[in-house]
């Protein structure tokens, strides 16, 4: 049974808040920022490619076949710092605790109707994008449509 599509919502919130505030857009960023940056969002079969100025800055995973959630990896500052690990691990740099659980930044909920999303003992699928992903006078956009599956798979 499909858990609740009400998530959807807080998820667009949430990623359009991550967006604006993690990158310091929004209204309270001078315009003469805004004007200077350009977004630019590359969707693959995969995964979304988020560039600012021809640099990535962040990824967002709609489908892995190892991790049962969408998440955000490879996310950087706009200094280009990388603030989350490396995903997959690097052998021999990177910790390899929890593999696959520390992917990077993501939404879930450790007990949604009894489901554990948060530990990946339930399956968090992506159904699509709600229109195009947009970027626009130095600000970046998308909206995605989730389904949250009961522990067992079922919709």
């Amino acid at each position: 049974m499909c858990v609740s599509r009400r998530c959807n919502k807080l998820v667009r919130v949430l990623t359009g808040l991550w967006l604006v505030c993690g990158w310091g857009l929004g209204n309270t960023a001078p315009s003469s920022w805004a004007e200077e940056r350009r977004f630019r969002l590359t969707p693959g079969a995969e995964s979304l490619l988020i560039e600012l100025d021809d640099r990535a800055v962040a990824r967002y995973v709609f489908r892995d076949p190892r991790v049962p959630r969408p998440y955000f990896d490879r996310v950087r500052t706009i200094s280009g710092i990388e603030v989350t690990r490396p995903n997959p691990p690097r052998e021999g740099l990177d910790p390899t605790d929890h593999i696959g659980l520390h992917t990077g930044m993501w939404l879930s909920f450790g007990d949604l109707n009894g489901n554990d999303y948060w530990r990946l003992k339930a399956r968090t699928e992506h159904e699509g994008f709600v229109g195009e992903p947009v970027t626009r006078d130095g600000e970046a956009s998308f909206v995605v449509r989730n389904q949250y599956l009961a522990s067992g798979g079922d919709e």
